[in-house]
């Protein structure tokens, strides 16, 4: 087949549109490559390829993960995202061992570590008192921490890692629908202008997040639930004490929880509202909101360096019925959410991404389709973990009820005083046992 111009789909003169065209014209003579030239229009503004193996929808954490995975197999993918530019926000900023293993199967575990802070525990308190110090130093993983590290810089990595593999993102372009049949998909796409593009590919995968349109485009039902809660989070650094930069810090207290974890340049601060007096009725977080609920909840005085950023949010938990439709496949927050607590969302979705990944390049090496059904196998039974996990830790923290917290205040350091629970707890919350 001859080579495809990156106009075609633009082209209404010599040639025609169709993949199975070819067009004669000389690049001199070319309309459209003369004016893209004079007016230095790039194609990944106004086009894209018109056939793939793999297309992947969202490039967050998930669909670049997958991307590069894919490509250091050898094949042939497409990923687009509908914002026209990269996150910049901090967003999942914890990166658990498991995660940081396969970083170091893709090259970049070392960069993210001068970028990140390493951090080996996780310290609790009700008042003064301290109910545990989960440690991560004798976890069976070379990486006995959790590296707490900014989304956007994650994100940076992956891209730069994706772009030695030859593939960048396709931005400003919006999945708005898919159809497919026993030898593949096809996919309307509107770039930023509005304008529909078809793209067919052997298989889909939707790692467009919570309000996943791949979800919706292929029926996927997604049962989901709401927390009864209000969180509000900010980024600033921590001044004082110099403590709390070097470990996560959680202050359960009957006004709602204070979690604090330090990154490299700042730190992101959770608080929760609704049962809070003098807070429940706030709506937009503020500097002084957070400065107020944490001298309320934590035993010693914490000073803020600049607000950096700031946001609101309710948590909702939820998963697929399925992770698969035909040859369309949801990875990441798209096939389920759930509380941030232990710091395990955006590690599920790129674990998600990696196996796969895998799978679609067995399969596509030769393997029966059957295999496919692994994949939902697999990672499925792992989330709903996960889901319940998290949940229980969500209520642990923020429970109300005088006598269970009483209970909780006084189980919580008899059990983690014991060495193999606590590096029990530390190896799941770092993802190894699965």
């Amino acid at each position: 087949m001859p080579r495809i111009c990156r106009f075609a789909l633009l082209c209404l003169t010599d040639f025609s549109g169709t993949i199975s065209g070819h067009c004669s014209t000389s690049i001199d003579r070319c309309n459209l490559i003369q004016h893209a030239l004079t007016r230095r229009i790039t194609t990944r503004s106004v086009i894209m390829q018109t056939n793939t193996t793999v297309l992947i929808i969202g490039a967050g954490p998930t669909g670049l993960t997958a991307a590069y995975c894919l490509r250091r197999h050898g094949i042939d993918c497409l990923i687009i995202d509908e914002l026209a530019q990269a996150s910049t926000t901090s967003n999942a900023a914890g990166v658990q061992a498991r995660t940081l293993e396969l970083w170091n199967e893709f090259g970049i575990v070392d960069q993210a570590f001068e970028l990140g802070n390493k951090i080996e525990q996780v310290c609790a308190y009700a008042g003064e008192k301290q109910l545990f110090r989960i440690d991560f130093s004798h976890i069976d993983s070379p990486y006995q921490c959790v590296l707490l590290l900014p989304q956007y810089q994650t994100e940076h990595l992956m891209r730069t890692a994706l772009q030695k593999e030859g593939l960048e993102v396709l931005r400003s372009h919006k999945l708005t629908a898919l159809q497919q049949n026993d030898d593949g998909v096809t996919a309307t796409i509107a770039d930023a202008d509005g304008a529909a593009h078809t793209v067919t590919a052997d298989y889909v995968i939707g790692a467009d997040g919570y309000h996943s349109t791949t979800r919706e485009c292929v029926g996927i039902p997604f049962k989901k639930t709401d927390f009864d809660g209000h969180f509000m989070m900010m980024d600033a650094p921590v001044v004082k004490p110099e403590s709390l930069n070097h470990q996560i810090t959680l202050a359960f207290d009957p006004s709602g929880l204070l979690a604090i974890f330090p990154m490299q340049e700042y730190a992101r601060v959770i608080i929760e509202c609704s049962h809070d007096p003098e807070l429940k009725s706030a709506t937009e977080p503020t500097f002084d909101i957070f400065k107020q609920a944490t001298e309320r909840r934590y035993y010693q005085p914490v000073e803020y360096g600049d607000l950096v950023w700031q946001t609101a949010f309710y948590i909702h938990e939820g998963i697929v019925d399925r992770y698969r439709e035909g040859r369309v496949f949801l990875a990441g927050d798209a096939a389920h959410v759930h509380s941030p607590a232990g710091g395990q969302g955006m590690n599920l979705g790129i674990q998600d991404a990696d196996c796969l990944a895998n799978t679609l390049a067995a399969v596509l090496s030769g393997a029966n389709e059957t295999t496919l059904n692994s994949y939902q196998d697999t990672r499925r039974p792992i989330a709903e973990k996960v889901i319940k996990m998290s949940s229980r830790m969500l209520k642990g923290a923020n429970l109300k009820n005088p006598i269970l917290v009483g209970i909780r205040n006084k189980v919580l350091p008899l059990i983690t005083a014991n060495a193999n629970i606590n590096n029990q707890m530390a190896s799941t919350l770092a993802m190894l046992e699965h």
